[in-house]
């Protein structure tokens, strides 16, 4: 949800797998294709105003000829994909290396814990959650509140 209450992003699901949407006053609950050539996405982030959002997609069980990758969407450019850098499997829109370094400069034990996943709380900015992977390899979701 856009932190002003104005957007929200989900998904649902429909035969095959799932179908994201984004849902505003003006325009009600609209279905967002992925980008072309991707089978089902996720949503990751969205500004505040709720006018820009960030997903990611995988391409259908089997199809070897695309990459999962991360996309941008507004109302206007629908969901673009950004890509990967050459040589790349596929693009992550998490950046939980950087999260993990401020939390362990707060006095967070992180040893034998890798995050793998961030979010922000749309009602508390210092509030952040996710998944990460313990030394066991058992995925654990974990939450910090920030000073």
């Amino acid at each position: 949800m856009s932190s002003d209450g104005s957007a929200m992003l989900g998904f649902c699901f429909v035969v095959g797998g799932s179908s994201l949407f984004r849902w505003s006053q003006a325009s009600g609950m609209i279905g967002v294709a992925v980008p072309v050539g991707l089978a089902q996405g996720r949503w990751v982030g969205v500004t505040s105003d709720g006018a820009v959002a960030i997903g990611y997609a995988v391409p259908a069980r089997g199809d070897m000829t695309q990459a999962g990758q991360v996309f941008r969407w507004t109302p206007t450019t629908g969901a673009v994909g950004l890509g990967t850098l050459p040589g790349a499997t596929s693009s992550d829109p998490y950046g939980a290396s950087s999260v993990g370094d401020l939390l362990a400069s707060l006095g967070a034990d992180l040893r034998g814990f890798t995050l793998f996943t961030v979010t922000v709380s749309p009602i508390d900015a210092r509030l952040i959650m996710g998944l990460g992977k313990n030394v066991a390899g058992d995925v654990r979701g974990w939450f910090a509140r920030l000073p």
